[in-house]
């Protein structure tokens, strides 16, 4: 997720949230599932300083901004 939001922003001239931590697989039809092991990664970024968690799952540690697909992502 984290590079497909990357490209997004670049193609869009849009900087992303700094805040905000993008996690997340992305299937071949655009869908974004969440990872083995969310809840570590999420803890770690809560310990790295960011404060909103970009997936389609999780929220224990973080401000939830649910993305279930590439077409969620582009509205940011």
């Amino acid at each position: 997720m984290a590079v497909c939001a990357a490209i997004i922003s670049s193609a869009k001239n849009i900087p992303l949230d700094n805040l905000g931590l993008f996690v997340g697989e992305i299937s071949l039809t655009g869908d974004f599932r969440a990872p083995v092991n969310l809840e570590v990664r999420e803890r770690e970024g809560q310990r790295l300083g960011f404060k909103r968690l970009y997936s389609p799952a999780g929220g224990k540690f973080l401000e939830l901004v649910k993305v279930g697909s590439l077409r969620d992502l582009t509205i940011f």
